[in-house]
């Protein structure tokens, strides 16, 4: 599955993502650890992948050669869906539910 802009929702054209990559729609900058499979909010730096270089600006593009987009996709406008083995994480489906419950 190729990368989805969790800002506007448009589809990246191929699975790689280039650091330099921007959404072709609103200029988000994708190669951005808040973009990344590997992303979770509250792990020690917000990333499940142990080895990585802690990153200070998650929503900014960055080198992390860990990198993949995400296998579940995301909601347009923020979000992260994504987990190993393409099921939700728990605090994104906490948040997901949260989303679902209060919107109108």
């Amino acid at each position: 599955m190729n990368l989805v802009c969790r800002t506007c929702g448009r589809e990246w054209p191929t699975r790689e993502v280039p650091f330099s990559a921007e959404c072709e729609a609103c200029g988000t900058e994708l190669h951005a650890c808040v973009q990344c499979d590997f992303y979770e909010p509250g792990l020690h730096n917000d990333c499940r992948e142990t080895i990585a270089e802690p990153v200070r600006e998650v929503e900014r593009a960055n080198r992390c050669e860990f990198f993949r987009p995400p296998s579940v996709r995301p909601k347009a406008g923020g979000g992260n869906a994504s987990a190993a083995g393409g099921a939700p994480g728990r605090a994104a489906e906490a948040r997901n539910k949260l989303e679902d419950l209060f919107r109108k």
